[in-house]
């Protein structure tokens, strides 16, 4: 037999392979050789080298193996390869069909150690041929234990890197140079309505984009392939149901390992809710400012409309019936209560009118003013009216609810000139955190809804957007005041709800109202009816008011019912006739906002030494504004003025006598 030695001297090849001593004298020596040299680089390899025979034993194993395996050399000698390794079928299949036709594979197992511990390998199986005969397999497994760890933490950091992109709330698009869909994420599948595999390859621009702005971004993608540095830039994506949805972007460049660019990354951000927000913050905040502005004008025209109508009142009063100076008083007389309607106006669009509300239901508000709309809006004009069952009341001024219908109700016949349809109609609805959201001042929760309908001529966006402002009307110079919607919109808003418009060219306008509905056990607050029995008083009243007019009217009033009174231009004077006055003073009657210190200020030095003096305040703002406003507690009496001398009178008595009044206690 052939003596080569393959494993330091300790186990003989040729006493495993017979046929090596037949073969011919030439091609023994050649493989000698061979082994010679292929056993000095066997023995020095860190990685698995087996020789086994045709049924899988191992018939030579290096010194790394036999140190990774945990076995010695010759412990190794005649275990079969599954002793070994990990085999499942298709791997034993595979090992089959090597040693039966001569065949390489590559196969990932597991090392079976003696201590039946493992690690992953990657073995690459031979066939050994000699005189053209299969005589077994080589094998050589290389440990993959780092590779395999490195593999781990690749693919977590892919999957967290997928889990980033396909959770974060932003849009992630991947763009080719020809500008073609590579892909998204899950949260462009949401905004947009596209799957990606509907449009991948697809054009970005064509698909997505409005085709006016579609050149635009075309000259930002140019730019941004070219690297040229952009900054973020807006511009509006079509989703799939052909909606506009409003995207800001940032670009950056995707290369290559040659550094070539070979796409682009662009992140995106839907701002569409947001951009309605701040539309509808600058249109609350120049609402807000033009209110101040007109409240401001509004109380201070009151004062006038105070002075004019009382003075008025006593002229007439001191007139006969058939003196000819009565018909010119009548006529100051309509004209001042014309120009208390214009200040109501101005107070209801900035939402300091005085409103009186009680528990109403829209379905009977609607019904006892449906012949009044049915004469207004003409017969070329069909009127439906559809009232929702069981509709929820709610707390609002009735007089102010009317007065809003019948504003929707003229816009909405002077768009149909040529006739046409008008449905008012009313249901139960739930407003949610997001709906609410959409409309200042409106909280979540049931509502009654009350909405106005035509098949009039519609508005085009940049009038819709416009239609709630002061003054702003498409009427005809001295066809409208342009307060009619703002006065709608003050009382709406004023009173806890909401307004909506929808409306297109040539499809019509629906105004939609939302009121807050009450609990079914919630019962209306029922003021005191006013006791007509006797207005005439002998107390003494400090009246205290800034305006000298309406002061002179004020104390003029109060001395003709018979009251003893003294009067004060501000509060420093009021203080000083307080302290000279030796008597007791019954009631405070003053201006609520003055110079230097305010009404309820005023009252509340007073009050410390006089507690049994009662106040009542006028002002031309309201007792809510001024309670919005901290100046005012709820609950303190208040006279809006205009008033006229009957009301002062009535309004004074009242408080004395304790029908109204605190005894001071809201200032």
């Amino acid at each position: 037999m052939l003596d080569i030695r393959l494993a330091r001297g300790d186990v003989l090849l040729a006493e495993q392979y017979d046929w090596i001593s037949k073969l011919a004298p030439s091609a023994r020596g050649d493989l000698s050789r061979q082994l010679a040299m292929l056993s000095d680089m066997i023995e020095t390899m860190e990685e698995i080298v087996l020789v086994a025979d045709v049924a899988g034993h191992v018939v030579h194993a290096n010194p790394a193996a036999a140190r990774l395996c945990g076995y010695s050399r010759h412990e190794m000698l005649g275990l079969s390869v599954e002793d070994l390794f990990d085999l499942g079928v298709d791997h034993r299949q595979c090992l089959g069909t090597c040693v039966r036709d001569g065949r390489s594979a590559v196969l990932e197992v597991a090392v079976r150690r003696k201590d039946n511990s493992g690690f992953p390998v990657q073995m690459t199986v031979s066939a050994l041929r000699a005189d053209s005969a299969i005589r077994g397999m080589a094998i050589l497994a290389v440990d993959m234990t780092d590779r395999k760890r490195v593999e781990e933490a690749l693919r977590r950091e892919r999957d967290f890197a997928e889990g980033l992109i396909e959770t974060a709330q932003v849009i992630v698009l991947v763009l080719d140079m020809a500008g073609r869909v590579v892909r998204f994420n899950s949260y462009m599948e949401k905004v947009s309505g596209h799957r990606l595999r509907e449009v991948q390859g697809k054009d970005w621009f064509d698909t997505f984009l409005p085709e006016s702005d579609r050149e635009a971004v075309r000259g930002v993608f140019r730019m941004a392939a070219g690297e040229v540095r952009t900054q973020g830039y807006v511009n509006p994506i079509v989703t799939k149901d052909g909606q506009t949805r409003e995207v800001e972007w940032h670009d950056t460049t995707l290369k290559n390992a040659r550094g070539e660019v070979i796409g682009i990354l662009a992140i995106g951000q839907d701002i569409t809710d947001r951009r309605r927000l701040e539309d509808q913050l600058r249109q609350a905040q120049k609402m807000e400012a033009i209110g101040r502005l007109a409240g401001g004008m509004a109380h201070d025209f009151n004062n006038q409309l105070t002075v004019i109508k009382g003075y008025c009142d006593l002229l007439l009063e001191g007139t006969a019936e058939d003196d000819p100076a009565r018909e010119s008083l009548g006529e100051i007389r309509r004209a001042s209560v014309r120009a208390e309607r214009l200040t109501g106006q101005l107070l209801a669009f900035s939402r300091r009118q005085m409103l009186r509300p009680e528990r109403i239901n829209l379905n009977q508000v609607v019904a006892g003013i449906r012949d009044l709309v049915a004469r207004m809006v003409g017969e070329d004009i069909e009127l439906s009216v559809t009232p929702a069952g069981d509709l929820g009341d709610v707390e609002a001024d009735r007089s102010q609810v009317e007065q809003a219908i019948m504003n929707l109700v003229v816009n909405a016949r002077d768009a149909m000139p040529d006739g046409g349809s008008l449905t008012i109609e009313t249901a139960n609805v739930k407003l949610d955190a997001d709906q609410a959201g959409d409309h200042p001042g409106a909280r979540p929760g049931p509502h009654a809804m009350l909405a106005i309908s035509d098949t009039g001529t519609g508005m085009d966006e940049q009038t819709r957007r416009s239609i709630f402002d002061p003054f702003f009307t498409t009427k005809e110079v001295g066809k409208g005041t342009g307060l009619g919607l703002s006065m709608v919109y003050g009382f709406v808003t004023q009173s806890g709800g909401a307004i909506s418009v929808d409306s297109e060219p040539g499809r019509g306008t629906t105004f939609r109202i939302y009121l807050p509905c009450l609990e079914a056990s919630a019962t209306p607050s029922l003021a005191p009816q006013p006791d007509d029995a006797c207005l005439r008083g002998t107390e003494t009243v400090l009246v205290v008011e800034d305006d000298d007019a309406v002061r002179q009217f004020i104390v003029r009033v109060l001395r003709q019912y018979g009251y003893n009174v003294v009067a004060a231009a501000g509060a420093d004077e009021a203080i000083a006739l307080d302290r000279r006055h030796g008597g007791r003073i019954h009631l405070l009657l003053t201006d609520v906002v003055m110079p230097r210190v305010r009404g309820p200020e005023l009252a509340r030095r007073l009050l410390k030494g006089r507690a049994d003096l009662r106040v009542l305040y006028v002002s031309g703002y309201t007792g809510e504004t001024m309670a919005q406003r901290g100046m005012l507690q709820p609950g303190a009496d208040l006279l809006a003025k205009p008033f006229t001398s009957e009301q002062l009178a009535r309004k004074t008595r009242r408080v004395l006598d304790g029908i109204d009044g605190n005894n001071g206690g809201a200032v």
